[in-house]
């Protein structure tokens, strides 16, 4: 949209340089002066839009930051106990049903 957008104003310019005599008789600046603001609402819309929606990521994302926080926590404390005890090796199961039940349960 932008690149369509910087050739309309390339061809304004263009246009506008090149135009001879009086400028509202033009028809032909007229049309790309219009296409050309046409098409500069529609970018601003999506630009709006698009800002929107990264805010809307931003803050579901965010939900998800304390749950993120209680998986790390629950993997490196089952990681670690292996330094203290070799037999506290965990597969990936048991680690999976601990992360389940802490996510079960946390607030």
């Amino acid at each position: 949209a932008t690149v369509m957008l910087q050739s309309l104003d390339k061809t304004l310019l263009e246009k506008l340089a090149n135009s001879k005599g009086n400028l509202l008789d033009d028809v032909e600046l007229i049309r790309v002066l219009r296409k050309t603001k046409a098409k500069a609402k529609e970018v601003n819309e999506q630009i709006i839009a698009s800002t929107q929606t990264q805010k809307t990521i931003s803050e579901k994302r965010e939900l998800y930051r304390p749950v993120a926080c209680r998986g790390s926590i629950v993997y490196f404390t089952l990681v670690d106990t292996t330094s203290f005890n070799p037999m506290y090796q965990n597969s990936l199961a048991q680690f999976l049903v601990w992360f389940f039940y802490t996510l079960k349960n946390s607030e």
